[in-house]
């Protein structure tokens, strides 16, 4: 974790300790996160890299609040599920990547499971 990103994880409050029965959980929302983070600095994709990175950095952290940062990034316009890789603009012609559609289809399937492993986390009332 680099010094900057300890430091606006420290200056956004108190973390939120994950419970040890989610460790397991968050273990491998950890590993799909960098499986998203790799396929999006792939393709170029910077915005929603940083968003997950920042997930990822707080919850290697033990700080259960990445888990709600990153459902926050799921929902209405513009979020990240309706992000589509692939796409190119060439001059001011259009085209996909080559690999485009195995590209989105595995980030459709990491994005739908990092969703679920973040509810997951999450949804217990007692935390």
């Amino acid at each position: 974790m680099g010094l900057w990103s300890w430091l606006k994880t420290l200056g956004a409050g108190r973390p939120v300790p994950i419970p040890s029965v989610h460790r397991e959980s968050a273990a491998e929302l950890c590993g799909v996160l960098r499986e998203i983070i790799d396929l999006l600095e792939a393709d170029g994709e910077t915005h929603w890299q940083r968003w997950m990175a920042e997930s990822l950095v707080q919850l290697e952290a033990n700080d259960l609040r990445g888990a709600r940062y990153l459902l926050g990034a799921y929902g209405g316009m513009g979020s990240f599920n309706d992000l589509i890789i692939g796409q190119r603009i060439d001059g001011d012609r259009f085209s996909w990547a080559e690999d485009a559609k195995d590209s989105n289809d595995t980030l459709n399937q990491l994005r739908g499971h990092a969703s679920f492993l973040a509810k997951k986390l999450t949804v217990d009332p007692s935390i």
